[in-house]
């Protein structure tokens, strides 16, 4: 059969006139459009119709939209239309025969992407049949009128810098899943319910493609399908972190970082993603790393390329001239400069907008000093409230939360008043500080054990002087003022700087519940990700994310530092189960 096509003229404002022509082209706009299978046009506004289902998807990598209508060629692996990019569904696959306002979800997917019309071209395959044709257009994102970036064209979402604080940033795209779909069940012996705290006995999760889509009591007799018998275990959400640098390494801290190239940083991250992913965080928010490494570390992952957690990545960490976020070791004839040095608004306005433009789905900024960095110190505020609040206006106009790194006291308080989305460490924070946090609803990320690791591998690591005397006298006074912000009722994420559950422990010592600490790393990480409707718990419509344990870990917490099993989006990446 000859390869059949239609085509619109890329200005159109309707589908009245298809033809034949080996490709199709032509425009989508919202509101007055209709398709159906055989070519013909359905009047009908804002819906799109066809015989035989579909679906909407947006592509993530290229910031483009996918229109796909699936007719059962692409599940045997036919008719596929170039280089179709990696995508994730936005609309709910439609029946055979019926209308489904599909449209209205594309029109709000353009709406988010600040697009208002769609061109397209694409080629049919030759053995599509006339009743049901494959038809699967790569969207280009096309403004009317001049062309316009999805990151230009955004409707601003701040009327002033001073409204920073109070606005709701959207939540970032979900990364695609470009492994195969399966239908699987999960027997579990318990299930935590991170919500109230308590075990549900002897549970049946179904999962279909990355999604949990019911969780009920066992049955006596188990349904058709793929079971992963976890039914000695307990099985509690997949952790989140909120505050890692995969793409670094403690054996190369000071001066020995400076060997590190870019590429090798990628490949020491793309290590340390599957040990991350391994110890059960299947979702981690990455906050700094030179060359945007960590965006290519992110895009290897969702290419399938590499095991890991899906990422939040912020490229270079946003800096003053000589500050914590510089390149401060190498000597003044040398003029390093770290990736990410903005000084003065327009400045890190720049900034930003360069991070979002390389593929930034969070902005990090170092508000303070910090402990392993030369020449600064961890309780004098570096940029100015000004400044900050020109960062998180831009960065949250373009749709993008804000972690700043804030040791002292006024830089916690002009990063909370400029409106940032959590502050990392926090060692010195006051009551001040605390009342501000709480008022914001600003999260604080701890990242607590890393200061007894740190510690205890110092003289194997050869961690300078000028590291450790800053290092003796912060970390022991982060535990009491830490503590006295918890028991404050500070919201707060688990974040380590990448060694994971061992947090968990540290949480509890410093008065925290055991089931309050598991919520760091999962409902409250999920919220302050933007993930909530997605991840931090088991319940159908979020993503298949869990790890299996042995014991309680309501009453143990550390029974979540020794996983037996790691399922990420439907897919077991780790099962020592037999071991």
């Amino acid at each position: 059969m000859p390869s059949r096509s239609w085509s619109l003229p890329p200005a159109s404002r309707n589908w009245n006139e298809v033809r034949q022509e080996g490709n199709i082209e032509g425009a989508y706009k919202p509101g007055n459009l209709g398709a159906s299978v055989n070519g013909s046009v359905s009047s009908e506004p804002d819906y799109l119709s066809w015989a035989a289902g579909g679906e909407i998807t947006q592509d993530l990598l290229a910031k483009n939209l996918t229109l796909q209508l699936g007719y059962g060629h692409v599940a045997r692996g036919q008719g596929r239309c170039g280089r179709v990019p990696a995508w994730r569904r936005i609309g709910a696959p439609v029946a055979a025969g019926r209308l489904r306002p599909a449209a209205l979800v594309l029109r709000e997917a353009m709406t988010a992407a600040g697009v208002r019309a769609l061109d397209f071209r694409c080629a049919l395959p030759s053995d599509a049949p006339m009743r049901h044709p494959l038809f699967v257009a790569a969207l280009a994102l096309t403004a009317c009128g001049p062309a316009a970036t999805p990151a230009a064209a955004a409707p601003p979402q701040r009327a002033a810098q001073a409204d920073a604080a109070s606005h709701e940033v959207p939540p970032p795209p979900s990364p695609p899943s470009l492994l195969p779909t399966n239908h699987v069940l999960v027997r579990a012996g318990h299930v935590l319910d991170v919500r109230t705290g308590t075990l549900l006995a002897d549970q049946l999760i179904t999962v279909d493609g990355d999604t949990i889509t019911s969780m009920a009591a066992a049955p006596v007799t188990m349904p058709p399908g793929d079971v992963v018998d976890l039914s000695k275990y307990t099985v509690v959400p997949g952790l989140i972190d909120v505050h890692t640098h995969l793409t670094g390494s403690p054996e190369y801290i000071g001066l020995r970082g400076l060997t590190l190239s870019v590429p090798r940083q990628a490949l020491i991250g793309a290590h340390n993603a599957r040990v991350t992913l391994e110890a059960g965080f299947t979702t981690v928010r990455d906050v700094g790393a030179p060359g945007y490494a960590d965006v290519a570390l992110r895009d290897s992952i969702d290419a399938g390329e590499v095991p890991g957690p899906r990422m939040i990545v912020s490229g270079p960490a946003l800096g003053i001239t000589g500050g914590h976020c510089d390149d401060n070791e190498l000597p003044p004839e040398r003029h390093a400069v770290g990736d990410g040095v903005a000084d003065g608004i327009a400045a890190v306005q720049h900034k930003v907008r360069e991070n979002v433009k390389y593929g930034a789905t969070v902005i990090k900024v170092c508000a303070t000093g910090g402990v392993l960095s030369k020449g600064d110190e961890p309780r004098t505020s570096q940029y100015s409230l000004e400044e900050l609040r020109a960062i998180v206006a831009d960065a949250h106009r373009l749709g993008r939360k804000v972690a700043a790194h804030a040791h002292g006291g006024d830089g916690i308080k002009f990063s909370v008043e400029a409106g940032v989305d959590s502050i990392e460490h926090g060692t010195f924070i006051d009551d001040e500080g605390i009342a501000a946090m709480k008022k914001h609803g600003t999260y604080l990320v701890p990242t607590q054990y890393l200061g007894d690791w740190f510690l205890e591998n110092a003289e194997r690591l050869h961690i300078p002087d000028y590291m450790l005397v800053k290092a003796r006298s912060v970390m022991p006074e982060s535990r009491k003022n830490l503590a006295h912000a918890f028991a404050s009722g500070v919201k707060v994420a688990l974040g380590t700087d990448a060694l994971n559950a061992r947090e968990l422990g540290v949480y509890v010592k410093m008065g925290m519940t055991p089931i309050d600490a598991i919520r760091t790393a999962t409902i409250n990480a999920a919220d302050l990700l933007g993930w909530k409707d997605r991840a931090g718990a088991l319940e159908p419509g979020k993503w298949a994310d869990l790890v299996a344990v042995e014991g309680d870990p309501t009453k143990d917490v550390t029974t979540l530092e020794h996983v037996k099993l790691v399922m990420k989006a439907g897919h077991v990446y780790k099962d020592e189960r037999s071991r």
